[in-house]
């Protein structure tokens, strides 16, 4: 969440141009499988409230927190990480916007990627012209909460 000048680089899963840097860490098949039982955000304290749902074979659980952020866990029927977003109210131009301060994917051998992507300070002329050109496609692969259905 950290708000930094500086050129921009590509934002997580190379979407758009938004983001300052990132943090990029792949760990190996031999770290095993992340339990979603397990799998939280501690840096955010502990949830407000928690919503799960079915998702795509397997469930989708949100951890809500103070401040507008949440976090989402998609896990597989097994209970394994698929991936996650922790989503935060980041200053873009023009206000704030929920948007992903961490990455997490399972990657085909078996190990994780881990994202975290930094934002530059919205006044900033450079972050400017990229958050109006990349915006909607930034904000469109922001996972939204879990939602039950009702």
């Amino acid at each position: 969440m950290s708000m930094s000048r500086g050129r921009l680089g590509v934002a997580a899963a190379a979407v758009t141009v938004v983001a300052v840097g990132s943090v990029v860490m792949v760990t190996s098949a031999a770290v095993g499988d992340i339990a979603c039982s397990d799998h939280v955000a501690p840096r955010l304290g502990k949830a407000l409230r928690t919503v799960s749902a079915p998702h795509a074979g397997g469930r989708e659980t949100t951890r809500f927190h103070a401040g507008g952020a949440y976090h989402v866990a998609r896990c597989d029927a097994d209970g394994r990480l698929v991936e996650s977003q922790t989503v935060a109210p980041i200053a873009v131009p023009g206000g704030s916007a929920l948007l992903p301060v961490n990455v997490v994917s399972r990657q085909p051998d078996g190990g994780y990627r881990v994202v975290a992507p930094t934002y530059a300070n919205p006044a900033d002329p450079a972050f400017v012209r990229a958050w109006r050109t990349g915006r909607d496609a930034i904000l469109a692969s922001t996972f939204a909460p879990t939602e039950v259905a009702r």
